[in-house]
């Protein structure tokens, strides 16, 4: 418990912090398929997969709660009302969202077969699928950088988790598929949450 609140912290206070320290443009710190592959990563460690639920919903939701919580610390009051309702609004589905991958990454330790390469393709197509996304609209500089580091990042993992279980090929072809999906997904998102006021890229 104390370590995936520590997790969240870091992955939501650091991306925060991360912004002005080191320069970072506002398109890098609003990806989001990044976290939904330390969700199922977190859910990969458990054994059950009621816990595996759990950590990855407390793992984003305390990602997104510190996220939120550190801009009010560096832009000051002016800031509360909005990081109030983003932290309600994005921490909602961030806990559904983490919740679901992690559940999947527990089912990804004994799965076999189809099911197998679908398990492996999930983290990699959320990757995959982000960066196609974003690419209709962020062009060169830091943010395409960031999107050709998600799909390096998504062909690493596709063959770390098909490795010795389902061939490459058909871990890649459920990519493709639900890269797809996770696409369309994440554009819907971002509309209803920039009608929120999400000032995210």
């Amino acid at each position: 418990m104390i370590v995936l609140l520590v997790a969240g912290g870091l992955l939501g206070g650091g991306m925060q912090v991360a912004e002005p320290v080191l320069g970072l443009p506002n398109e890098v710190t609003a990806l989001g398929a990044p976290w939904l592959v330390s969700a199922f990563a977190a859910g990969a460690l458990a054994r059950r997969r009621v816990a595996a639920g759990l950590a990855g919903a407390l793992l984003l939701t305390t990602g997104t709660v510190l996220y939120y919580a550190a801009l009010v610390v560096g832009y000051g009051r002016s800031a509360g009302d909005y990081a109030t309702v983003m932290t309600a609004t994005w921490g909602v589905l961030a806990g559904a969202a983490g919740a679901a991958m992690a559940v999947a990454g527990c089912a990804w330790r004994t799965a076999t077969g189809t099911r197998a390469a679908l398990l492996a393709a999930l983290p990699a197509a959320a990757l995959a699928g982000e960066a196609a996304l974003l690419s209709l609209s962020w062009s060169g500089g830091t943010g395409g950088l960031a999107l050709a580091a998600e799909l390096a990042g998504a062909l690493a993992l596709l063959v770390l988790l098909s490795r010795r279980r389902v061939p490459l090929s058909h871990a890649l072809a459920s990519a493709v598929g639900l890269a797809l999906a996770f696409a369309v997904v994440e554009s819907e998102v971002r509309q209803v949450m920039r009608a929120a006021g999400w000032h995210g890229a």
